[in-house]
């Protein structure tokens, strides 16, 4: 994965693989938000449906299948992109991000989320792309 310009991360808005079975892993970290659909979230060995909209955060090399496969709606999907490391090493020693390390960790097995977290989040990431390099890191964070 290659940053964006600008950015320690990689921002993808709905790729459409609706046609694809995409069943793949990579070293990197990455959130998936998907708004307008109904579909399977199959990530390791875990397989559920996921109704209107889904959130997920998915650690490095977990197999996962991409989350529009067999959709047939209008849908809008952001998928972030990020290396373990993209804050520098120092960042997770930090004791400020320790909730933020801990969130991570848990990623290694696979997060899924659900309500106003998932709609909150959602809307954030939707808006991700559009915003200045400092804005966007920020709001990643948070």
């Amino acid at each position: 994965m290659t940053p964006d310009a600008d950015s320690s991360f990689h921002i993808l808005l709905t790729p459409h693989l609706e046609n694809v079975f995409l069943w793949h892993y990579h070293p990197e970290y990455e959130i998936v938000y998907i708004d307008g659909a109904s579909g399977t979230r199959h990530v390791g060995d875990h397989i559920s449906r996921y109704e209107g909209s889904d959130l997920v955060f998915i650690g490095p090399n977990i197999p996962h299948l991409n989350f529009d496969y067999g959709v047939k709606t209008d849908y809008r999907k952001v998928v972030v992109q990020l290396n373990e490391d993209f804050l520098g090493e120092s960042f997770w020693r930090a004791p400020e991000f320790a909730d933020v390390a801990r969130l991570f960790a848990m990623a290694r097995s696979g997060l899924s989320f659900h309500g106003e977290t998932k709609r909150i989040v959602g809307e954030q990431l939707e808006a991700l792309a559009a915003w200045p390099p400092f804005e966007r890191m920020m709001a990643l964070l948070t």
